[in-house]
């Protein structure tokens, strides 16, 4: 997850590693931090990493997703990396596992699209991994990426680096400014630029990673094996998602007995670490909505989220709202994009640009934006990452951008219809009720003569609710 700021701009493709791979000692461990930057937003709770060699010497990250500012866990992250030699050496799989999202349309997903770039050193302190032309796809339209699988000329576009990479760097604890503990830079880049997640995470000394289980295997014998969930073992096969939901819904989130930042097992530091976790201020709610739906999106950014279906009328009418007096009050802007396609597989909507393959980017929303001084406007993504451009395809109406100096917020208001937009335009006339889509926010700095919206940076996040029925998609702990 879930989600970049170290870029290898010399490397334009992904390398194949050297015959043996092994990560440096200095990795192992078990971290913890707050993400500065996620695709989900700003966040004010934990992510901690485990780092952990298998006795065959292969590894294995895992990532606890902690209560997403304050509310609700996302669940368990697994990345297996192949170890020693051989071909696939240094190949990194994703095994993830969001049990708390419904953002993402997996639950359970084995994935070889990135590789190191080269085999570290025992010294070595940064591993980058870069995206790998998979040896097993996915099938068509189910690839979470819009990036190519097959090297030029089979295919145009970004390769390796330049389409999305991962760097893990740890820098030696210095007493003055990291207490003496290790620090490890998280840092996942997608589309060249797009900042999908970028965390410092800090040693947390004398909690031991343990060993995790061994890997089924090396290339086309791996599968992620889940079997460590309570219930009944069950694994994904190369190239497939799904498989391991009942596992993982039984589970509720819990961990992997070899993921001792859930079970707090190893130590008794682990446990004082999760019992100082668990004091954390509760989330601030803001009240008094007149909406029958609201929603606090994220915390540090205040961002709220109300709506009224009128199912009779074909029309929604919503409300975003956010924090902005930091921004210039009057003249920052919130926005929000709607995606009624974005967790589609069909080959239509992909090749139209939209559906799964452009889940972590922008493309495909029909965006509304507005501020007090620059007004409001509507923009459609047309590129997975990059500024949207003017379009006029989603009408809406009784549209109003404010700022209330008393409170620092500015509140978007409009209404659309459930079918319309850039997607309705060009002969796919989704309805918003289909539940084949999400919605982007964002919070930033507006021109106020072209009422364009500057870079919204890491504020910005990503939500996939049930317009019809909000209790079903929405946590209850983000009501307003």
């Amino acid at each position: 997850m879930f989600a970049c700021v170290c870029a290898v701009a010399a490397l334009l493709a992904a390398k194949a590693p050297s015959p043996s791979f092994a990560l440096p000692a200095i990795f192992r461990g078990v971290w913890r931090g707050v993400p500065s930057s996620s695709i989900l937003g700003p966040w004010t709770n934990n992510l901690t990493m485990s780092v952990g060699e298998t006795n065959a010497g292969d590894f294995v990250l895992e990532q606890h997703i902690d209560g997403y500012n304050n509310r609700t866990s996302y669940g368990h992250q697994r990345f297996d990396i192949e170890g020693g030699a051989g071909d696939t050496a240094g190949t990194l799989w994703y095994c993830g596992v969001l049990t708390g999202g419904s953002f993402f349309p997996y639950d359970a997903v084995a994935w070889d699209r990135f590789v190191a770039t080269a085999a570290p050193a025992p010294g070595d302190t940064s591993v980058t991994f870069c995206l790998d032309y998979p040896a097993h796809p996915f099938p068509p339209g189910r690839d979470p990426l819009p990036f190519p699988t097959q090297p030029p000329p089979a295919a145009s576009g970004c390769t390796g680096c330049g389409c999305a990479q991962w760097t893990l760097s740890v820098t030696k604890g210095d007493a003055a400014t990291s207490g003496g503990a290790d620090t490890l830079l998280s840092s996942l880049t997608m589309g060249g630029s797009s900042h999908h997640l970028l965390v410092e995470l800090h040693r947390l000394e004398g909690v031991d990673p343990g060993t995790p289980t061994d890997l089924a295997g090396h290339g086309a014998k791996f599968a992620c094996n889940f079997s460590d969930f309570p219930g009944p073992p069950e694994s994904v096969a190369a190239g497939h998602a799904g498989g391991a939901r009942a596992a993982a819904r039984r589970a509720n989130g819990l961990p992997a007995p070899n993921c001792p930042f859930f079970t707090g097992r190893s130590s008794a530091a682990a446990a004082a670490a999760a019992a100082a976790a668990a004091k954390e201020a509760p989330p601030v709610l803001l009240r008094n909505s007149t909406f029958p739906n609201c929603y606090t999106l994220n915390d540090p950014a205040a961002v709220r989220l109300e709506w009224r279906l009128d199912s009779g009328a074909s029309e929604l009418t919503v409300a975003l709202s956010a924090d902005t007096a930091a921004l210039g009050g009057a003249g920052a802007y919130v926005a929000l994009g709607f995606r009624p396609g974005s967790r589609a597989s069909d080959p239509g909507l992909v090749a139209a640009g939209t559906g799964i393959p452009q889940e972590f980017g922008m493309r495909g929303a029909d965006i509304v934006l507005g501020g007090a001084a620059g007004g409001v406007s509507t923009w459609y993504a047309a590129e997975f990452t990059g500024a949207p451009v003017p379009d006029n395809s989603l009408a809406i109406t009784e549209s109003s951008a404010t700022f209330d100096a008393s409170t620092g917020r500015t509140t978007l208001t409009f209404t659309r219809p459930l079918v319309g937009g850039y997607l309705a335009k060009h002969t796919f006339p989704l309805s918003l009720l289909a539940n084949q889509g999400d919605a982007m926010w964002a919070v930033g700095v507006q021109d106020g003569t072209t009422g364009a919206g500057a870079y919204h940076g890491a504020t910005r996040g990503l939500v996939a609710p049930d317009w019809a029925n909000a209790t079903s998609s929405m946590n209850v702990t983000m009501q307003c």
